[in-house]
């Protein structure tokens, strides 16, 4: 029988073949067995609101919120990091009420307030008044260090949770939350963080609206439960248009001191609302909680940036 290159050939591409079968189906079924190992930011995107109002429940002191949440938590995310973290705060609570040492949150919590002791880092007193006033050692003003793990933990959480958009031509790195488009044009109540390659660090905020037609916006009203807080357009930019999907008007403004507040407030309301004042009509609408959830993620990751949560307060520039 005569030999046949081509033969041999045709048989050699089809082993080949059948072999890249048997590969692509053992590794389907390693995959499906074995699976791929999450890292920490997997982890965090999932419950990601979860933490941060379980932590936020937890600094008002909203004990009976925080225990839902962890409750919450525990069902639907047993294995991730925020789980273990609300369950520490479970456990700093019954610490508390057993007249336990303060936890490291607590310690946090106080540090970030005033000189004024707080219930977390003020001594507990108990029925014991003439051996307790004449053993006491430690005054409000002495409160114990911040443990620096936890903070440099919660650091890391809070700048995972942002975008990273780096402006060369500016110097200067801008921290967008990862959870909404900072450029897409709906109705939503967003803050942001620049930070300047000299180390000067600014707040943001950015207030959306749509809709079928323009209202010719004038100015804003942020309501937290029976608070109301102006914001006057002068102090910033406004722009507007329209398109296929209706109108738009997007305001972008600095955050001072005093609108921090604000921002603090409505994140920690209840019930929180934006109002519109247009020349045209007004417009209102009730913050939800995934828009509070993301404005404590940006404080935080603000907080984190510069140690302190300072920040520059002079004319900073905005994204071009």
């Amino acid at each position: 029988m005569r030999f046949r290159p081509s033969l041999l050939l045709i048989v050699l591409i089809f082993v080949g073949y059948l072999c890249a079968l048997g590969y692509i189906y053992m590794s389907s079924v390693q995959e499906n067995n074995v699976g791929e190992a999450p890292n920490a930011e997997q982890l965090l995107k999932p419950d990601s609101t979860l933490h941060a109002m379980v932590r936020e429940a937890y600094e008002r002191r909203d004990y009976k919120e925080v225990k839902r949440i962890a409750r919450e938590l525990n069902e639907r995310f047993p294995d991730s990091y925020a789980t273990a973290d609300a369950n520490s705060l479970v456990a700093a609570i019954e610490n508390r009420r057993n007249g336990l040492r303060p936890s490291a949150d607590d310690i946090l919590i106080a540090s970030r307030n005033s000189s004024t002791p707080t219930q977390a880092s003020r001594p507990q007193t108990r029925k014991a008044p003439a051996r307790r006033t004449a053993n006491r050692t430690t005054t409000p003003s002495s409160r114990p260090p911040v443990d620096t793990a936890v903070q440099s933990a919660q650091n890391r959480i809070a700048l995972a949770k942002m975008r990273v958009v780096r402006e060369p031509d500016q110097n200067i790195t801008w921290y967008y939350n990862k959870h909404i488009s900072h450029f897409v044009y709906k109705n939503s109540l967003e803050s942001y963080i620049g930070q300047s390659d000299n180390g000067d660090i600014w707040l943001r905020l950015r207030i959306y609206y749509s809709g079928e037609s323009s209202l010719n916006i004038q100015g804003y009203e942020i309501y937290a439960d029976d608070r109301v807080y102006p914001i006057k357009t002068r102090y910033g930019t406004l722009e507007q248009g329209s398109g296929p999907g209706g109108a738009w008007e997007w305001f972008d403004m600095q955050v001072h001191p005093k609108d921090l507040e604000i921002l603090k407030a409505a994140m920690r309301a209840d019930r929180a609302a934006v109002k519109y004042i247009g020349a045209e009509s007004n417009s209102e609408r009730v913050l939800s909680e995934g828009e509070k959830a993301r404005l404590l993620d940006v404080v935080r990751a603000m907080e984190a940036l510069s140690g302190k949560g300072s920040y520059f307060a002079g004319n900073a520039p905005r994204p071009q």
